[in-house]
């Protein structure tokens, strides 16, 4: 992932959800895919790697408002 944020132009808002249980894709490593790019990094603290809805759909749903509210 961090070389393929590479091909996408940095004036694109780039969102980056991350689970703090993530053992795939730690916390530090998903923030790192965020590089130089204008975005947000959201951080599930009780997220694996592919749960961050069921860890806390209320952060889930206010995330993908706010960033829909964004375009």
């Amino acid at each position: 992932p961090e070389s393929a944020i590479t091909r996408v132009p940095a004036r694109m808002p780039v969102w980056v959800l991350a689970g703090g249980q993530d053992d795939r894709a730690p916390p530090a490593e998903a923030r790192a895919v965020l590089g130089a790019h204008a975005g947000r990094y959201v951080l599930f603290p009780s997220g694996g790697h592919l749960d961050l809805r069921m860890a806390d759909e209320a952060l889930w749903l206010r995330t993908w408002r706010e960033f829909l509210a964004a375009l």
